[in-house]
C-alpha cells in the first residue's frame, strides 16, 4: 500500500485580508518585517485556529528595516490629509514600526512583548517556553550578536547583503 501525503500551500502577500478563512493553517511565514505589532499579531493568529500546533516565523534583516522606514517616512507625502493629521499619522506609523523592530531585535519573551504591546501586563512564565527566546535563550542571544556584528560590518562599507547561515537541531 502506497502512502500519499498532500500538502497545500497558500501564498498571499498580506495574509488572509482577502476574506480567506482556513482553520488548518500550520505555518505563517513573514519574509519581511510587518509594519506593526497589530498586523503581525493578526496575520500570525491565522495559524492554529483548529487548536493544533502551529508556527509563526519572521525573517528579519536590517535591509528590510531600512526599506520599511523609507516607505513609512515617505508615505505621508502622497496622502491628501492636512499637514497636522498627516504628521500625526506618520509618527504613529513610525512608533508602531519601532515597536516591531524592538520585537525582532530583543532577546526577551516574544509572547510577553506582543501582549504588552496591547496593554496587557504579564510575566514571561505565561509563555511556557513556546517562543524562541524562552525555549532557546542562548541561541537567540548568539543570533542577536551575529546581527549586531553584521550591522557593524555593513556600516563600515561592507556588503549590503550579509548572510548568516547556521543549521540547528532543535
Amino acid at each position: 500500500m502506497e502512502l500519499l501525503s498532500y500538502t497545500q500551500l497558500l501564498n498571499l502577500w498580506c495574509l488572509f485580508r482577502m476574506g480567506i478563512d482556513r482553520k488548518d493553517v500550520r505555518i505563517v511565514c513573514h519574509f519581511n518585517i510587518p509594519k506593526s505589532m497589530e498586523g503581525f499579531y493578526q496575520e500570525s493568529g491565522r495559524a492554529g485556529r483548529d487548536q493544533l500546533p502551529c508556527t509563526s516565523l519572521l525573517y528579519y534583516g536590517v535591509d528590510d528595516r531600512k526599506r520599511m522606514e523609507f516607505i513609512l517616512r515617505n508615505s505621508g507625502s502622497k496622502k491628501s490629509q492636512s499637514s497636522t493629521s498627516q504628521e500625526e499619522s506618520s509618527k504613529k506609523s513610525m512608533a508602531d514600526f519601532t515597536q516591531m523592530v524592538e520585537y525582532c531585535e530583543g532577546s526577551g519573551c516574544r509572547r510577553k512583548r506582543i501582549l504588552e504591546s496591547f496593554g496587557e501586563k504579564v510575566t514571561a512564565s505565561l509563555c511556557e517556553k513556546t517562543c524562541d527566546a524562552c525555549r532557546h535563550p542562548n541561541l537567540v542571544a548568539r543570533n542577536l550578536e551575529d546581527l549586531t556584528t553584521a550591522i557593524a560590518l555593513r556600516q563600515k562599507g561592507g556588503s549590503s547583503r550579509i548572510f548568516i547561515t547556521r543549521y540547528y537541531n532543535l
